[in-house]
């Protein structure tokens, strides 16, 4: 049988947000109809039937139980101040929302709440994670001109004194919070840092004397802030605290029992030490009353209890945090005859107590200035890579769905040079390399005029400087893919790029890279999509930050003509820097701090990003950037005296763990492929040019040839040669074994004659176990990668 409890209310009834509720001179509160009885203790028995229905427009305010506003001294407050925004701030990422930051509220022991109005001016509702990356506002900063980064208070397990998730409709207007803590007493304004928004800077302090603790208080549910929320009451009892809960319905419209908050994660926290106590559970289940039956109508109330673990120190007052509400003023808890409640309980758990961590604070260098980067337009750009259009497409006939065409070799400082190739996919499986079947690292530069062979350049993990190979093809498309060299020489205007594979092309166009951009240029370099010339990504800055503190890369992802909607990565990251006089590669600092955005670019629209890299050396006066998926750039200026503006940065960076990269530089002609690594030399020798097929017996031209090869290693050999032969795997496998073996011999034997006794030869076969290249793809024969693997090597220490 439900049971009712009669209350009163003040003359004039409750004020709700669109104006007065209607007046009555007593309302009803209906008492939840019970679930089935389990067998319960006793929690004392005495029933309040009142309950407030005060004026709160959505601040939180106190008042008794019986709903007369408590009188609070002149210097306290009952109530949070209703102050207006102090400063505005918007986002890239979300144009039709603004945030209104109010002035920070602190008390003397130092807690400070931040209050922000997000007001929504688009036509689609947002959720507080799409605006913020995140759940709940408990990655809101406060940083000060002390140089420290506040967070709100928090458990470690999650469980904040902030806003959690929620959704505003279009047009509505919502208030979040986040309370946080040790900010210094002395401290006037701060900026606000909220991820995924322009920093709101200059935020006044206002220090109030504290609020006033009353045995009762109001909060209202941010998403319906006519949604009122009662604490009527906090109780000490010897199974914890009792807490009085009143759902105010000042919306007009009925609310459902699924409206009514949860109290299934109601706790309470002590302000003084932080430390919280969450809901007790008996036997599993939370120790709350349900929610009613019938749902709330206009103007009235439910009330339920829920018991809360108690706090060793015992606190007199508390705070109460509800799912879905903002967190309330101090409470009194009361002793003595405690209301009655008809709650479970046997089989109680043990109290659940956490401290919360009040001084999430991280050490930041104050000498770090922030500051706001001009406005860029985007329809300006800086120097970009431009490309003649591509030669004749390269084929293989054991791949036909592929083809490289190279457009040019571009000549970025006199230490490197960058080849652009186009790959394209007529038919291939959409993947690379598994579909062409080898990364970039096996190309190779040929300039004719000198015999010059150059190798790709690498890092230690013998990754390449350009494109990588994480980027699919699809069917009927292309991407210009790049690939960094040692310097092609002074002087020649072409080269040959060898593609195992797909072969040689001639007459490769040798160009001249863009120039740095003058100091004062508002885009440092431009680089365009690999895939899609109409996106392309601005480097704006690249400059050291003072105080070792690293170095911030400013870019830009821009939609420059593309008529449909452009989704950006969420963040930057894999983009990397390198030094094109020294060959040194940077990456981002791990972890990587960087700016993040979740939006759609459309036409002229652009994307700011900061980065943080580790401290440049003091050497490196220019960068180049290369981002998966884009042209590389060409050299940016590196300044000094950066100033951030997104990213707030610690003390100071990590050591630059530069990569060195390293490239290949031999001899090439039809005979043989030189490559030096260090004081090693592989000399690899082409057995289709030196013997018959399936013959052992070499030419005399071959001899000669080799002859000529010995004369050139006696000034420079040392030590041990190693002859090694090597067969493709046409045949029987013990017959190419033996030719394999009976090859290497007879350049031994040529070698030997020249180079005397003066070194020592090694001759040894591998047959077809070591191949460098495909002798079948999907089944078919590799003309290509059969020819590259009938070899002999020479190998040996340059002295």
């Amino acid at each position: 049988m439900e049971r009712m409890g009669v209350g009163v209310a003040p003359h004039g009834g409750a004020a709700g947000r669109h104006g007065p509720l209607k007046p009555m001179d007593t309302y009803l509160i209906p008492t939840p109809r019970r679930a089935p009885r389990r067998r319960r203790g006793a929690l004392a028995v005495l029933v309040a039937a009142a309950v407030v229905g005060s004026g709160c427009t959505g601040a939180l305010s106190s008042s008794d139980g019986g709903g007369t506003p408590t009188t609070a001294p002149a210097e306290r407050l009952d109530a949070w101040p209703d102050s207006p925004a102090a400063v505005t701030t918007t986002s890239p990422a979300n144009p039709d929302v603004e945030i209104g930051v109010r002035p920070l509220v602190r008390e003397p022991d130092g807690t400070t709440t931040l209050l922000i109005d997000v007001i929504n001016e688009g036509s689609r509702s947002v959720s507080t994670s799409a605006l913020f990356g995140t759940d709940r506002l408990a990655d809101a900063d406060l940083l000060t001109d002390s140089g420290v980064r506040h967070q709100p208070v928090c458990a470690s397990g999650g469980g904040c004194l902030a806003s959690g998730d929620r959704t505003i409709e279009p047009g509505a207007t919502a208030t979040l919070h986040a309370t946080f803590a040790s900010v210094a007493a002395e401290t006037e304004e701060a900026r606000v840092a909220l991820p995924r928004w322009r920093p709101a800077d200059g935020v006044p302090v206002e220090t109030v004397a504290g609020f006033a603790t009353a045995p009762s208080v109001t909060t209202a549910v941010e998403e319906d802030p006519d949604h009122e929320v009662v604490v009527g009451g906090a109780w000490r009892t010897p199974e914890g605290i009792l807490v009085r809960i009143d759902d105010v319905n000042g919306t007009g419209d009925e609310l459902s029992t699924s409206q009514l908050v949860d109290l299934d994660g109601v706790t309470i926290v002590d302000p003084a030490t932080l430390r919280s106590g969450a809901t007790r559970r008996a036997e599993g289940d939370p120790v709350r009353e349900p929610a009613p039956e019938d749902p709330v109508a206009a103007g009235e109330s439910a009330r339920r209890h829920v018991l809360v673990a108690d706090l060793a120190d015992r606190p007199s007052r508390i705070l109460v945090t509800i799912p879905g509400t903002r967190r309330t003023l101090p409470v009194e808890v009361r002793t003595g005859a405690v209301p009655e409640a008809d709650l479970p309980t046997d089989g109680l758990d043990d109290p659940s107590t956490v401290a919360l961590d009040g001084a999430r604070r991280t050490e930041r260098d104050p000498a770090v200035a922030l500051g706001e980067p001009d406005d860029v337009a985007t329809d300006e750009t800086g120097p970009m890579i431009e490309l003649p259009d591509a030669r004749p497409p390269l084929t293989s006939e054991a791949q036909p769905a592929w083809s490289f065409a190279p457009r040019a070799v571009v000549r970025i400082s006199d230490e490197r040079s960058v080849l652009y190739t186009d790959l394209s996919n007529q038919g291939g499986d959409g993947t690379w390399p598994s579909g062409p079947g080898y990364d970039l690292d096996e190309v190779a530069l040929i300039d004719p005029a000198r015999e010059q062979r150059l190798g790709v350049l690498l890092g230690a993990g013998n990754d390449t400087l350009g494109s990588s190979s994480s980027s699919s093809v699809q069917d009927g498309q292309s991407r210009t893919v790049h690939v960094a060299f040692p310097p092609v020489a002074e002087g020649s205007t072409s080269v040959t790029v060898d593609i195992p594979g797909f072969g040689r092309a001639d007459d490769v166009p040798v160009i001249e890279g863009p120039e740095v951009a003058p100091q004062d240029a508002a885009v440092a370099a431009s680089m365009p999509d690999d895939s899609d010339g109409r996106l392309r990504v601005d480097v704006l800055d690249v400059g050291r930050l003072p105080g070792d503190a690293g170095t911030l890369v400013r870019l830009r992802r821009v939609n420059d003509t593309a008529p449909d909607a452009y989704e950006p990565p969420t963040d930057i990251c894999d983009v990397s820097l390198s030094d094109p006089d020294s060959d040194r590669r940077f990456e981002p600092l791990s972890p990587c701090v960087s700016t993040e955005w979740t939006r759609s670019l459309g036409t002229g629209e652009g994307l700011v990003y900061e980065l943080r890299f580790p401290t440049l050396p003091d050497d490196v006066e220019q960068v180049t950037a290369d981002l998966e998926g884009w042209f590389g750039s060409g050299p940016v200026r590196v300044t000094d005296d950066a100033e951030p503006w997104y990213l707030d940065l610690p003390r100071a960076a990590d050591a630059p763990e530069g990569d060195t990269l390293v490239g290949s530089v031999g001899v090439a002609d039809d005979l043989q492929t030189e490559v030096r690594s260090g004081d090693e030399v592989d000399l690899s020798l082409d057995t289709d040019v030196l013997f018959a097929f399936g013959s052992a017996e070499l030419t005399p031209e071959a001899t000669t040839r080799l002859r000529q090869v010995a004369e050139r290693l006696a000034g420079e050999v040392s030590g041990t040669i190693e002859v090694v032969g090597h067969t493709d795997s046409v045949g029987d496998d013990a017959a190419n074994q033996t030719l394999s073996e009976q090859r290497a011999r007879a350049v031994a034997d040529v070698l030997a004659a020249i180079l005397g006794s003066a070194v020592e030869l090694d001759a040894l076969g591998r047959g077809e176990s070591e191949p460098v290249a495909d002798n079948e793809v999907d089944g078919r024969a590799n003309p290509d990668g059969q020819a590259r693997n009938r070899r002999v090597t020479v190998t040996y220490a340059a002295g």
